[in-house]
């Protein structure tokens, strides 16, 4: 382990709760002050990119410097008062960046050099993007509405925001736990649940009863491995049915959304959105959702009589999917994930993960020293990233794998410092981080799904790392929504390649809780240091296992998501029950039944009451809203950059420079269609994709 370079200093992240809201109100100063001068110091004669574009473009930078790092604590401190104190600084920030975007004299600055695009022909093709996208952030924080309308409309967005902040800090609220006894957890161990009662003596230990935290790896593992449906439902239900004062505010979320894009001229809040989207508009969302549907249908229909069979049962529940898909894996494919997990231990495994990016995008990781003020916790690892020739530092890599009390709950990669051109010219270090929550142990192991889950999270982390644009508002992943997943999605694919897959392993028994030595020679081994080449093809052979149900549960989302924020008039959505119609599209999409089967004497919602799953997530509050499809979509593009360049050859350093190149480096910069259809030499279709999943379909199909 190296020490951290002096000439690029660790950050910091001791700040204290008085500390980030010092910070916050420094920030929001800042932007006030900086947007009188800019306002002050230019005249009508003088409206061009270079006085009035490029220095609120610095403006911009410097918000976006120091805002994703009042953000993260919210989600990663262990110290309740500090992620409180991150969403209030954060939600201070937010409120003064749209007031920017709200200013009538820095608007009519904007809107005039927009209005003569000609008069800059000194400025490249990121600079017009960058012209265009502050233009678009006026008009749509309502600066071309007038009077009532846009006192309304300002309205709205302040209440948004605070809607946003309170719904978010509800979802890191403790999830609950429930208690059950040995024998209704049969087919999991109990180890690190809670006793809370011990069966009467001379009573089987069956009758133990434990507390199980619901908690997004615990969830999981009750649902794939829990051999009791009674046990598995109780669980789905309650986990459906978490953060329960999130209703009404997702509620008022979505009404405000629909009412504000009307002041403002669309048609609904997704037709607002998709405007400045590679699919354009949720009708081609739609149309493109239900050619999905269509060609996965037939083989959906062929897994469902599958799992039948297996189960015995003609109804199958949505939570017996990942039960039964667990079952066939084990007797059919023999792939027991547990074991499979034995030669993925958690720390080691990332190293390796960093080791084929290293060989792919020609970069060098390098572990530093984080402690103290240099870290947010002890649990935390940190990397250095250069070029590989060491020609230039990059940035930093934090790594945060654990679950502890009031963190995130999912996996994600959070940037805290993104890069951008400073004042002088000098690209400024980048500072991203890996969260995500693997369940503990001596040593930590990764489920497969796992280890696609962080290969993923860390995509983000190098579209992050290697992203080269001018402006921190188009840097690595700052992409258009419909195309932020699809580097993560393409890295996936390394997943199911043989030799990555050996690269990664390391079978636990070779490994301490602190290093991964080698035990001493004296010390027998049992298992093979690499994964064994039988449990690997069983693991490869079973990847399209039940790939059309599963996919169509993420259609399910997506077409909830435009039912809410593309309704067919704002009081359809008023009188829209949107707990059923999440609950309705969930079973109706994939087959799969929900707490009872309908009734035709029911009335129209009541069949869909069991729960509110879609709260329970922040996809389509802050994130992914009128955007879920893009989970789909961005698939469709992964697949057709992996089989056009690094389905022969993945670990082809000249092809992965070149992606590194053509497409990591531009982050936003660019017109991402363009560079996808350039990478291709064609327009992009779901062909290759449709294979991945296991639907063959003819070219004329495909047209």
């Amino acid at each position: 382990m190296m020490n951290a370079p002096t000439t690029h200093p660790l950050p910091t992240f001791d700040i204290t709760a008085e500390g980030l809201a010092k910070e916050a109100e420094n920030l929001v100063t800042y932007l006030e002050h900086s947007a009188d001068e800019l306002v002050a110091s230019v005249t009508r004669s003088e409206l061009t990119f270079d006085t009035v574009v490029r220095p609120l473009a610095a403006i911009d930078n410097e918000l976006r410097a120091r805002v994703q790092y009042i953000a993260l604590f919210h989600g990663v401190s262990p110290c309740a008062e500090v992620r409180q104190a991150s969403s209030a600084a954060e939600n201070k920030v937010v409120h003064a960046h749209l007031g920017l975007f709200q200013r009538d004299d820095l608007f009519a600055l904007v809107d005039a050099v927009h209005a003569n695009p000609q008069a800059h022909a000194s400025v490249d093709e990121e600079d017009l993007k960058l012209l265009n996208r502050f233009h678009q952030l006026f008009i749509e924080n309502g600066m071309k509405l007038t009077g009532a309308s846009r006192e309304r409309f300002t309205w709205i967005t302040r209440r948004l925001v605070d809607l946003r902040v309170e719904f978010m800090q509800n979802l890191g609220a403790d999830p609950g736990s429930v208690c059950f006894s040995e024998g209704e957890l049969a087919g999991l161990t109990v180890e690190g649940f809670e006793l809370v009662e011990e069966g009467s003596v001379g009573a089987a230990a069956a009758t133990n009863r434990y507390r199980v935290p619901l908690t997004k790896p615990v969830v999981t593992r009750i649902l794939s491995q829990c051999r009791v449906p009674q046990t598995r439902k109780e669980v789905f239900l309650r986990n459906q049915n978490r953060y329960e004062p999130n209703v009404e505010i997702f509620r008022e979320i979505v009404l405000l959304r629909d009412e504000a894009s009307r002041l403002l001229g669309f048609e609904s809040f997704a037709h607002r959105k998709l405007q400045q989207q590679l699919v354009k508009s949720p009708d081609r969302v739609e149309k493109w959702l239900k050619e999905l549907h269509a060609a996965l249908e037939p083989l959906a229909q062929r897994e469902l009589e599958q799992l039948r069979v297996v189960s015995g049962t003609d109804a199958i529940h949505l939570w017996d999917l990942d039960f039964y898909h667990n079952r066939i894996l084990q007797e059919q494919y023999h792939v027991d994930h547990e074991r499979v997990a034995e030669d993925f231990p958690a720390r080691g495994t990332i190293e390796r993960m960093l080791g084929i990016f290293e060989e792919l995008f020609s970069v060098q990781f390098e572990k530093v020293e984080a402690s103290g003020k240099h870290t947010w916790h002890a649990d935390v690892d940190a990397f250095a990233v250069w070029e590989a020739d060491r020609s230039a530092f990059i940035g930093y890599l934090y790594v945060d794998i654990y679950p502890r009390p009031g963190k995130y709950n999912h996996a994600a990669n959070f940037n805290i410092y993104p890069a951008y051109l400073n004042s002088e010219g000098k690209r400024t270090p980048v500072v991203t981080a890996l969260v995500c929550n693997v369940s503990r142990g001596e040593p930590a192991l990764l489920r497969h799904q796992e280890v696609i889950t962080i290969f993923h999270e860390l995509g983000h982390g190098m579209h992050d790392l290697l992203g080269r644009s001018k402006y921190a508002l188009f840097h690595g992943h700052r992409t258009v929504a419909d195309f932020i997943e699809a580097p993560s999605q393409l890295l996936e694919n390394w997943c199911w390649v043989p030799d990555c897959l050996r690269r990664l392993s390391h079978h636990y028994s070779y490994t301490t809780t602190n290093t991964s030595s080698p035990p001493p020679a004296s010390t027998p081994q049992t298992h093979p240091e690499q994964i064994p080449t039988a449990l690997l093809t069983n693991l490869l052979a079973a990847k399209p296992l039940h790939q059309a149900l599963l996919t169509l549960r993420q259609l399910a989302f997506s077409t909830f998501d435009m039912a809410v924020h593309h309704p067919p008039s704002h009081a359809a959505l008023q009188s829209l029950d949107i707990s059923a119609t999440y609950n309705r599209l969930l079973e109706e999409t994939t087959g799969l039944q929900g707490p009872a089967p309908p009734s035709p004497e029911a009335s129209p919602y009541e069949n869909w009451t069991w729960g509110h799953g879609h709260v329970t997530t922040a996809h389509y509050v802050w994130s992914q809203e009128a955007n879920y499809y893009s989970y789909l979509f961005t698939r469709m593009l992964a697949a057709e950059i992996w089989a056009s360049r690094f389905q022969t050859n993945p670990m082809s350093s000249e092809a992965g420079l070149a992606y590194r190149r053509g497409i990591l480096e531009y982050g936003g910069s660019r017109e991402e269609w363009g560079l996808i259809t350039g990478w291709l030499g064609r327009e992009p279709n779901l062909g290759a994709y449709l294979r991945e999943l296991g639907v063959e379909m003819g070219e004329e199909e495909l047209r």
